[in-house]
């Protein structure tokens, strides 16, 4: 074989060569693009379950896909009450620091305010032994139950119009200073104990104008939720010793009886000990606030000792009657807004 043969043979070689690389090269790429398409389509989301897992045949950046999949999830019917839970516990974080060591002191308070509730549920919303006593200025009636075995309990129930309102009502209430925008006899009130978020021991301070003077009671108030759109905060006296050397009366409760087994200390208040008011205690009182499409309903109930001579006996009603039409009040403050 010439040179030139040589020549001719080693070219035709190494592009027999070239090309079957070329070749095998391109059908390489295509492989892959094609492995590269089948595993990317294996994790998109519209075939890949939200929160479940998946084996891949090979390994790929993950997509975090589940951040945009919670957001896109229906709203919780839970979520809308976050903001009112923060804005009703309020008060709650400003008395954590008056909240109780006695850990025998708080389960008595807690077993006594949880029947307080229902009994106020109850009187809320039965008629017997009620009957109607008078028309408050505001057109509301007012309803009185008395028999000789307990005292008086009056009853009135009024509309608020709007019902977005519904929230902005609890919280006005369950806050100690709360009747200050709309009660004309509301002098001041404070928490002095804390058991929980939704179980408080207060001391209010109330002008009473058919018993000409200023009085002054400790309560245990308790918030519960019943349903979504259903509410109640209940007060009731216990025997809560003070000090008070002008008030050493041993208080018996005849409407809540349960609770005169709640004893309990606190220390003589500045304000009444400047004042020399007088004591005063709460029977039950409180109020059943119901949420409608169009409204909310309130339903007050109200029974106050006043601890008046005997003599004044016959006259503690007026009293009553006054605190629970002051309370209307709260009405035309919210219908105003």
């Amino acid at each position: 074989m010439n040179n030139g043969h040589v020549k001719i043979f080693f070219f035709v070689l190494i592009l027999f060569v070239y090309v079957n690389d070329k070749v095998l090269t391109t059908e390489h790429e295509a492989d892959n693009a094609a492995s590269s398409k089948t595993t990317i389509s294996k994790i998109t989301p519209s075939e890949t379950p939200s929160f479940g897992t998946a084996s891949f045949e090979t390994v790929v950046p993950k997509i975090t896909q589940p951040m945009f999949i919670v957001l896109t999830n229906p709203p919780s019917p839970h979520i809308a009450s976050i903001p009112v839970i923060f804005e009703l516990d309020s008060v709650y974080k400003k008395s954590k620091r008056l909240l109780c060591p006695d850990i025998a002191e708080i389960k008595k308070a807690k077993e006594v305010m949880d029947e307080a509730v229902t009994l106020l549920q109850y009187h809320a919303t039965t008629e017997d032994s009620y009957k109607y006593h008078c028309t408050s200025p505001q057109g509301i009636k007012i309803y009185c139950r008395k028999d000789r075995r307990s005292p008086s309990i009056g009853k009135c129930q009024f509309q608020i119009s709007n019902p977005n309102k519904y929230y902005d009502i609890i919280d006005i209430l369950w806050d100690p200073n709360g009747p200050q925008n709309f009660d004309p006899s509301f002098v001041s009130g404070k928490v002095v104990r804390s058991y929980n978020r939704n179980l408080l021991m207060v001391l209010k301070l109330h002008r009473n104008a058919a018993l000409s003077s200023t009085r002054y009671f400790y309560a245990l108030v308790k918030k519960a939720q019943i349903s979504e759109d259903t509410t109640i905060i209940v007060m009731a006296s216990g025997n809560i010793n003070d000090h008070n050397p002008f008030n050493k009366k041993t208080y018996k409760n005849k409407v809540l009886e349960s609770i005169n087994s709640f004893n309990t200390n606190v220390d003589f208040d500045e304000d009444v000990k400047n004042g020399y008011y007088k004591k005063t205690f709460v029977n039950l009182s409180g109020y059943l606030i119901r949420k409608k499409n169009d409204h909310v309903d309130v339903t007050f109930v109200n029974s106050m000792d006043f601890n008046v001579s005997f003599s004044l006996k016959s006259f503690v009603k007026n009293p009553n009657i006054e605190a629970m039409q002051n309370i209307l009040s709260l009405q035309s403050y919210f219908d105003n807004q």
